[in-house]
């Protein structure tokens, strides 16, 4: 692990029980690590609840399996659509 997060920094010369071909790239690396599309639009979906209850003036929202949505729950969609945004910048 901590060999990729050496390369992952771009430290050259970084060698050990891996040989130095079979590590990924940076953007191999992205693309591995993206979510997928279901789980961007239930990212989505629970941030447009949260906004949507927030705007009633409701400090309370409900997923679409009527679960409570928290500010843990709304930052870890908003992790998932940032590395979206990521992958789909590297794409390109």
């Amino acid at each position: 692990m901590a060999q990729l997060v050496a390369h992952l920094h771009g430290m050259q010369g970084v060698r050990g029980s891996s040989p130095l071909s079979s590590t990924f790239h940076l953007s191999q690396m992205i693309k591995v690590c993206a979510p997928g599309s279901e789980e961007v639009v239930f990212a989505q979906d629970l941030l447009n609840r949260m906004d949507e209850a927030l705007q009633k003036g409701s400090g309370v929202a409900l997923d679409s399996k009527d679960r409570m949505i928290d500010e843990a729950c709304a930052r870890s969609a908003c992790r998932i659509i940032a590395r979206a945004n990521v992958a789909n910048l590297t794409s390109m």
